[in-house]
């Protein structure tokens, strides 16, 4: 029997310099209701959400961009939402703790509890937006099963299906033929040269 989930890309148009944290969490409701409607199990955000794309230049004025709880208070409302509707979301937003930042995702489940975040190493992403969000399954290969029809704030949904890769990894197997003894090299801090 097949284990299939139906899934939202939620796409967020521009977001100029300057509009307020709750004015994007409302788009971001207005997507999410779209989901509900279309009965979305798990609905993912882009990375950075909250906020403009500041890393487009630089700028001394960065830290205003930076959550400082997980999840960020500014995402209450929606996490409130999703939960009472059952939907399993995923967001990114930029942190900072310990004195560090981040480019922070976080995974709530269907009843609204935190299921786990990932700080990425690497802020903050793409040089510049894609354009049209996208749902891929790897089953195919990378063939796109839903795309944005615009640049604005968009909702995709697609039902996939769990199982479609069983046979790819029976095939391929890529875990067993790790090796982690290699790891190493690429552990170690990258020393710049004077």
């Amino acid at each position: 029997m097949a284990r299939e989930v139906k899934v939202a890309a939620a796409q967020m148009g521009p977001i100029n310099e300057g509009t307020s944290r709750d004015e994007v969490v409302e788009r971001m409701l207005v997507l999410l209701e779209r989901a509900i409607a279309e009965h979305v199990e798990l609905i993912a955000y882009p990375e950075m959400a909250l906020t403009t794309y500041f890393p487009k230049k630089i700028r001394d004025d960065y830290e205003q961009f930076f959550e400082n709880e997980v999840p960020p208070k500014a995402l209450e409302p929606l996490l409130r939402r999703a939960r009472q509707a059952g939907v399993a979301v995923h967001v990114g937003f930029c942190e900072k703790a310990g004195g560090r930042h981040f480019n922070t995702a976080l995974l709530t489940d269907e009843t609204g509890a935190l299921a786990g975040t990932y700080r990425k190493i690497h802020l903050p992403g793409r040089p510049a937006p894609d354009g049209f969000a996208q749902v891929y399954e790897v089953r195919y290969f990378g063939q796109v099963l839903a795309r944005a029809a615009t640049t604005g704030d968009e909702l995709i949904a697609t039902r996939i299906d769990l199982d479609w890769m069983i046979p790819a990894r029976k095939r391929w197997d890529f875990y067993s033929r790790r090796h982690p003894q290699y790891y190493g090299l690429i552990t170690e801090p990258v020393r710049t040269r004077s």
